[in-house]
């Protein structure tokens, strides 16, 4: 019988190319999919996915660097950007996209070099004119900033590019000229104005401390969309602020009934409960999100909180575990594995991720402070000594670290150092109770009665007043909680 012919030369290779590519083409289809149902880590990975079949596929590119820049992750979007333009040096989107992520962490003349073509060929665009007059001023080019910034003064700018402003701009200057055009925006649109737009608005006036002025827009947004999850979430924190309590629980759990329904707004409910210690509605909120939508690196993360912070260990280290599957540079999951693996008594396993940590981010203060409790719990004190004073180091103006060297320090009887370490921690944070604590003991071994009674009394006022407000401030990243410094919610 007659052999079949062999293949002629390349065809397996060019039919393998050709259902790579379309296969990355309908990934990147599902990638935007996912964005438009804001499932938006999903979306990541999808982009992702597609690169990896498709090397060359510029919509994932774009698309991937866009969300990477709402997604506040300047660096990585700047890098997407980056390769992009290796493509396709004429794409508008990705020069846009390279240019803010530069100015955000002020690296402005590589920013003005992103933007110098789109300004000259686009001279119309707001977004890349306020940019491009930023970065020159950066750089020293003040007169030609000048120049622009009087030009971009004089362009119309839509409700959309207001909206995208305020989503991409980060870097202050930038910040505040997206705030005053959303303004703007609001103040011409009238009872017509964009939601989301007004949502954006009052999360800046929150951040800024503006507490009525943000209840206000959130009160205007839910008026045009009553069923906004998010906003009923945000406005109830204020309200909590405010001493509100009635308010601001009622909006909570109309938020957790709404919210039932649309696992897009679980986490961020799941967040709000974790602030306020309200671990069994954030696990339940949290492992609906993770069923709809397994690749969400950050939902695993957040779940592994709630149920160590509900004591089930084993449970929280599969979910800090099925976060590092997805991304095993995760630093935060990683901190989170290496204190459940601490609280089972596996300290050695524990040290091993945390020594992980401090390979990729010697600047891990967080990884510094748990090797210090792991040696301190070994009879290491010197060792902890180091890894607390490196904690210190690192942790830039938190007031935590600090106490917990002063509390070995005063364990040690180095009492002049204990008492340095003690209170520069209160001049950071006068509210924080620990470090007043410690301070009593401390001023009590010195003979100091009268210090110790009112440190004593003010670790009584602050403990008090964390109780009632749960964990605060612990959304940010790179911030820890309150519960054993823990990552950040």
């Amino acid at each position: 019988m007659a052999q079949p012919s062999p293949a002629p030369r390349g065809v397996r290779s060019r039919t393998t190319s050709d259902l790579s590519k379309a296969k990355a083409l309908e990934l990147n289809h599902q990638g935007s999919e996912s964005v438009a149902a804001k499932q938006y880590e999903q979306a990541k990975a999808l982009f992702k996915q597609a690169l990896r079949l498709d090397p060359k596929l510029s919509d994932a590119y774009e698309n991937l660097a866009l969300l990477l820049l709402l997604d506040g992750h300047d660096e990585d979007a700047e890098r997407v950007a980056v390769e992009l333009l290796a493509l396709a040096p004429t794409n508008y989107n990705a020069r846009l996209v390279a240019g803010v992520a530069a100015a955000n962490h002020n690296d402005f003349s590589r920013s003005s070099g992103y933007l110098a073509p789109l300004v000259k060929n686009e001279a119309g665009d707001p977004l890349a004119t306020a940019t491009y007059a930023v970065a020159l001023h950066g750089s020293g080019q003040k007169a030609e900033a000048a120049r622009l910034t009087a030009q971009s003064a004089g362009l119309p700018v839509k409700a959309p590019d207001a909206l995208l402003a305020g989503q991409i701009f980060r870097q202050p200057k930038l910040k505040a000229i997206a705030q005053k055009w959303m303004e703007a925006s609001v103040a011409t649109g009238g009872a017509a104005a964009n939601p989301d737009l007004l949502y954006l608005l009052a999360a800046m006036y929150a951040e800024q401390g503006r507490t009525a002025d943000a209840c206000a827009r959130y009160s205007q947004m839910l008026e045009l969309s009553p069923g906004t999850v998010d906003a009923l979430v945000e406005l109830s924190e204020l309200e909590r602020m405010l001493g509100q309590q009635e308010k601001a629980v009622s909006h909570l759990y109309t938020a957790k009934t709404l919210a039932a329904t649309d696992p897009s707004t679980l986490l961020h409910f799941g967040q709000v409960c974790m602030r306020r210690r309200m671990y069994v509605d954030a696990r339940e909120a949290l492992k609906k999100v993770v069923t709809g939508d397994p690749l969400n690196r950050h939902a695993w993360y957040q779940l592994g909180l709630a149920q160590f912070r509900l004591g089930e260990t084993e449970a929280a280290e599969t979910d800090f575990n099925s976060a590092l599957h997805l991304d095993g540079y995760d630093e935060w999951s990683r901190i989170g594995l290496g204190a459940a693996l601490i609280s089972a008594g596996r300290q050695e396993e524990a040290a091993s991720e945390f020594h992980l940590v401090l390979a990729g981010n010697p600047r891990s203060a967080a990884a510094h402070y748990y090797l210090a409790q792991i040696h301190r719990a070994d009879g290491k004190i010197p060792l902890a000594l180091g890894e607390l004073r490196q904690a210190v180091k690192h942790a830039g103006e938190d007031a935590r670290p600090l106490a917990a060297l002063g509390q070995l320090q005063l364990e040690m009887h180095d009492l002049s150092s204990a008492r340095a370490s003690l209170s520069r921690a209160i001049e950071l944070d006068p509210g924080y109770a620990t470090a007043h604590y410690h301070m009593a003991r401390l001023l009590k071994l010195t003979g100091e009665a009268s210090g110790a009674a009112k440190e004593l009394e003010l670790f009584n006022q602050y403990r008090s007043q964390e109780n009632k407000k749960g964990i605060i401030g612990v959304v940010s990243e790179g911030k820890w909680d309150y519960a054993g410094y823990f990552p950040p919610n």
